[in-house]
């Protein structure tokens, strides 16, 4: 049978780059793509997806939406707000985690993600678009849904006459499946970047950052980043 052809959306972080290493059996990936619109960590997601993808013998490119940091006031992008540390405890209250979700929201974002990357993948005649969704995270972040996709494979079987599709194997896992199934694949665990800042190491106060921390320990994964 032959692959249908991939382009992965990219981040660095564990989902993303979870569900490029669980496509690669049954995919063939042409390109994975980063997007910098002026996040804090920008430079650390577009080096971590680089290295990333460059152990894997995959081309990277790099897009930039300088104009959407422009338009949006999130903790993300604004030096001058502080993205929220919260508890682990906070993390599985919902009222608690969707205002800190509201605080680092950027309008959109993963629509305008995948339409560029539908837009690529039409002209370049790939098949699939893959995105590192998660279950845990579509509680308060609506664009990280099972409905979310639905909805945008419908979209593009409408906006685009090769009718991309939109896959992400992650989508139905929590934070720990994910990392267990990392550990498994065997991610290069210290090439990641999850965390919302972008100092030299992880934060490790961000609700990513905690999330991922969290799935870690809970998983028996060492930690990435630990100095020696």
């Amino acid at each position: 049978m032959v692959k249908k052809s991939a382009l992965v959306i990219l981040s660095g972080g564990l989902d993303s780059t979870t569900a490029l290493y669980m496509s690669q059996n049954d995919r063939k990936t042409v390109k994975t793509i980063t997007f910098d619109y002026g996040q804090k960590s920008a430079s650390k997601e577009i080096n971590a997806a680089k290295r990333i993808s460059h152990s894997l013998n995959i081309p990277h490119e790099v897009f930039s939406l300088n104009w959407l940091s422009a338009i949006t006031k999130t903790a993300l992008v604004n030096t001058q707000a502080d993205i929220p540390n919260p508890t682990l405890s906070d993390l599985d209250q919902f009222k608690q985690s969707s205002l800190n979700a509201q605080k680092v929201w950027v309008p959109n974002r993963n629509g305008l993600f995948l339409n560029i990357a539908a837009t690529i993948a039409e002209a370049q005649s790939i098949d699939v678009i893959m995105t590192g969704f998660n279950a845990e995270e579509a509680v308060t972040f609506p664009d990280n849904s099972s409905e979310f996709l639905k909805t945008a494979n419908d979209f593009f079987s409408y906006s685009t006459l090769s009718k991309v599709v939109v896959e992400s194997p992650t989508l139905h896992m929590t934070k720990n499946q994910i990392a267990s199934k990392a550990k498994d694949l065997a991610i290069p665990f210290s090439s990641l970047w999850f965390c919302y800042e972008g100092q030299e190491t992880p934060c490790r106060a961000c609700e990513s950052c905690q999330r991922n921390f969290r799935a870690f320990q809970q998983v028996g994964i060492a930690d990435p980043f630990k100095s020696s």
